[in-house]
């Protein structure tokens, strides 16, 4: 199981951010931060989770282990997948829609050689 801390960095690093970034973001130094993931504070006030949860783009309740759902399956994410998640965040809704009609109409193409490959 995981505990507060080790979420923390795990989400951090998904997201490629510095403990610079996310210091800066919830107006903490990055010695604080450091000291939420190694738990060395071991009782992080609501007033710095809720910030962090928002920063990492997760909830208060994934750190505490009271949800899983879709940020536990970001857990599992290729260095690639993670990659992707981070870039396609920085994009404009519009962009993304973009980004999703060309990924599925590759998908489509990568399906049809697989039909093609199976059959020939």
């Amino acid at each position: 199981m995981c505990k507060i801390g080790e979420r923390i960095k795990k989400r951090r690093l998904q997201l490629g951010l510095s403990a610079d970034d996310v210091a800066i973001a919830i107006g903490k130094n990055r010695a604080t931060i450091y000291r939420y993931e190694n738990e060395d504070i071991s009782n992080i006030p609501i007033s710095a989770l809720e910030p962090l949860a928002k920063v990492l783009k997760t909830t208060p309740g994934y750190f505490m282990g009271w949800s899983s759902g879709e940020n536990c399956k970001i857990n599992n994410l290729s260095v690639n997948q993670s990659r992707i998640v981070k870039l396609f965040d920085l994009l404009t809704e519009s962009q993304q829609e973009n980004i999703i009609g060309r990924a599925e109409i590759l998908a489509e193409q990568n399906e049809e050689n697989q039909n093609q490959e199976n059959i020939g």
